[in-house]
């Protein structure tokens, strides 16, 4: 079975791949050859971590879209509340707009059905995506963070001024 991504996560795959080459670009050209005199170092911590901003504004803004508007329900919801009832409510305790997120990520590693399902795949592939997709500008920060004051460590260290 082939696993195929939405349009929108493949945008976004694409997105955050080049954003993340371009941070290491950054951080580089800053920290190591002293680009951007004005105050340069704050550029290369700033930038990842306003992107993670921006990218959790919009899914905020996304969920409470879908909630006023009374569109939660996507036609995966529906199909695994038709089809999996036992499934939908240890997903959702307290009705339609809750989430219990261990259940949620018992259930992405199969731990409530047989796998023989191939539309359920194909909806638990898309939501583990999506899941990923949330976590990469967070790790992003925290790589980019990391990386740079160990390389500001190391040059301050290597080149005492």
């Amino acid at each position: 079975m082939a696993f195929e991504c939405s349009k929108f996560q493949k945008y976004a795959i694409r997105w955050l791949t080049i954003f993340s080459i371009l941070c290491v670009i950054n951080s580089i050209l800053v920290i190591v050859f002293g680009f951007w005199n004005f105050n340069g170092y704050f550029i290369a911590f700033i930038l990842p971590f306003a992107h993670l901003g921006v990218v959790y504004v919009f899914y905020i803004v996304f969920v409470f879209n879908k909630i006023l508007t009374g569109r939660w329900l996507g036609a995966d919801e529906r199909y695994i509340k038709s089809n999996y009832p036992i499934i939908w409510e240890k997903l959702h305790p307290w009705g339609d707009y809750s989430v219990n997120s261990f259940t949620a990520i018992r259930f992405l590693k199969n731990k409530y059905d047989d796998g023989t399902d191939e539309r359920l795949n194909q909806i638990k592939f898309r939501y583990k995506v999506n899941s990923n997709l949330l976590l990469w500008p967070f790790f992003l920060t925290l790589v980019i963070w990391m990386s740079n004051l160990l390389l500001i460590a190391f040059l301050g260290w290597y080149w005492p001024e």
